[in-house]
């Protein structure tokens, strides 16, 4: 009893090799576009990032907190207050208790330029400070899923010999806006080059399969009765030319064997 094939296999015979070629063709180099796509967009968001962190290392040695904040240091007491003056930014900065804090307490958040702020920790004490200072991580806003590249560095508050934290975040915005557009050119790119592909394979393979054409149409007339017929255009550097001679050679042999 012949075993039966699964319908996956049914589908594959059923389909002409010009399409198999085609479609085999077309899937490979699709595997390979979307493999450098993804490739080149983790390496250029990495590199886009680490560009931001050097940015955020250039801003911990401005005074970017004067800008934004007024302080005032009493005999008793500091006070911190957000500028009402203050020029957007396209940066946060959040302050968080002086040493004399043990809990490094958030105090206050100014900047940005109207878009949505990180939700910053609820304290950072100095000894945090200290540990993770030039060394950037991320941030976000829970409610919009903004994301942030963030870096804190001790400040100190005028002539005092008391410090605070400074966190500035910035956002990944222009990193995500960036690798949008890569990613919308790639793919409109890889797609005209699938297309484009596509198009050349099945021209080329059509034009190879042409021969074959030839074949058939002959062998149809010799199965009809008619063995004067002979196969014509015989390469003998190609498959199909080789199956076209040795045709011709069996065929010789049968006119010989009939006369």
């Amino acid at each position: 009893m012949a075993k039966k094939t699964d319908a996956l296999t049914r589908w594959w015979r059923g389909i002409s090799l010009r399409a198999k070629v085609t479609g085999v063709i077309v899937a490979v180099l699709a595997i390979g576009l979307a493999a450098t796509g993804v490739g080149t967009m983790v390496f250029l968001r990495e590199a886009l990032v680490q560009n931001l962190d050097s940015q955020l290392e250039q801003l911990q040695q401005t005074d970017v907190a004067s800008n934004l904040f007024e302080i005032e240091v009493g005999p008793d007491a500091m006070v911190i207050r957000a500028r009402e003056d203050a020029s957007p930014t396209d940066y946060f900065v959040a302050l968080y208790g002086p040493n004399a804090d043990a809990d490094g307490a958030f105090l206050l958040s100014a900047g940005g330029s109207g878009g949505p702020a990180p939700d910053f920790p609820s304290s950072f004490t100095l000894q945090d400070t200290y540990k993770l200072q030039n060394q950037a991580f991320f941030l976000e806003d829970v409610e919009t899923g903004t994301q942030f590249r963030a870096m804190v560095s001790a400040l100190p508050i005028g002539s005092t010999a008391t410090f605070a934290t400074q966190l500035i975040a910035v956002p990944l915005t222009s990193v995500n806006r960036v690798v949008t557009t890569f990613l919308g050119i790639f793919g409109l790119l890889a797609l005209i080059t699938l297309v484009a592909a596509a198009l050349l394979t099945r021209l080329v393979v059509t034009l190879t399969f042409r021969s074959l054409g030839q074949v058939e149409s002959t062998a149809m007339a010799i199965a009809g009765g008619d063995l004067t017929q002979r196969m014509t255009d015989t390469e003998p550097g190609t498959e199909v030319g080789k199956l076209k001679l040795a045709l011709n050679t069996m065929l010789n042999r049968v006119d010989g064997a009939l006369a």
